[in-house]
């Protein structure tokens, strides 16, 4: 059953507003638990990774180092002593 099946069984089921105020409240908490937080990290705390073109990362570093985790694992491909 594809997605429309599921929506006219729900209509039959309960009414049109019904509905609709279940799905804003999923929107709702969706947008609020998952995903990335908007805007870059503080530049005191950004990681230093510099992008193709030629911005800087907007994630936090990790812990004490100079690159966010993502970065952490990719810092050899440019600097082949940190490995």
């Amino acid at each position: 059953m594809d997605a429309r099946g599921h929506l006219e069984k729900a209509l039959q089921l309960t009414n049109k507003e019904f509905i609709q105020k279940w799905l804003d409240t999923i929107t709702v908490e969706a947008q609020t638990k998952r995903g990335r937080k908007p805007g870059a990290a503080p530049s005191e705390t950004r990681c230093q990774w510099a992008m193709a073109d030629n911005s800087q990362c907007k994630n936090n570093r990790f812990e004490n180092n100079s690159f966010c985790r993502m970065h952490m694992a990719k810092v050899h491909l440019i600097d082949p002593g940190t490995a």
